[in-house]
């Protein structure tokens, strides 16, 4: 698997508009990429499982433990990508740190 170039820890403020859009872009393509890898990985360890599962004992089956399971992360993995970024994630951190500053410069400025 390739390594991340998105750095979530960068100053966005210091950045420009279209560098910080583009590096919010790139974020989320990456996480959706992800998504995709941890999807695709799943679904083969799986297949595998089951014909493991059918070939060792058809009478009973263990196989959808393991998928329920793993099926979780993979549902919590993918409302993050697509979801749930734009609450928990970088942008919001940014997002509330300049509400906290703004807070903080209002303060200081009644003080003055």
């Amino acid at each position: 698997m390739r390594t991340c170039s998105h750095r979530p820890e960068e100053d966005a403020a210091a950045e420009g508009t279209d560098a910080r859009l583009y590096r919010q872009a790139r974020g989320r393509v990456h996480q959706r990429f992800h998504f995709y890898q941890h999807l695709i990985i799943y679904l083969a360890v799986i297949s595998g499982l089951l014909v493991i599962d059918v070939l060792s004992s058809p009478q009973s089956f263990f196989v959808q433990w393991a998928a329920g399971g793993w099926g979780i992360g993979i549902l919590v993995h993918f409302l993050y990508a697509f979801f749930l970024n734009d609450l928990l994630g970088p942008e919001a951190e940014r997002r509330l740190a300049e509400r906290e500053l703004n807070r903080l410069e209002n303060r200081l400025g009644r003080l003055k």
